[in-house]
């Protein structure tokens, strides 16, 4: 059988989707309701961040933002650039 051969650009954008779907996946059944700890400082008060279900909440001064958008969530990574930058990479209308 005949078959063509996929270009790079195409593959990589296929295997980019997969990732993100798989760490949607993970990251959501590791969601928890009780309060954990994080290595994310506040961007007000410099103190130690939480996370509970998907907010990342600052307990001292009440900061909070939630780190799902509709059906994506927001990596660690995603986060540390937001609260350190200021800015993501997630997707286009997260930015």
């Amino acid at each position: 059988m005949y078959q063509k051969e996929i270009p790079d650009e195409k593959l990589r954008k296929m295997l980019e989707q997969v990732r993100s779907v798989l760490f949607q996946v993970v990251q959501k059944a590791l969601i928890s309701k009780e309060i954990v700890p994080t290595n994310f400082s506040c961007p007000y008060c410099s103190a130690a961040m939480k996370r509970k279900d998907t907010q990342i909440l600052c307990e001292s001064c009440k900061f909070a933002f939630y780190r799902d958008f509709g059906d994506e969530l927001m990596s660690d990574e995603d986060i540390e650039n937001l609260l350190t930058a200021g800015k993501n990479e997630c997707s286009y209308w997260l930015c």
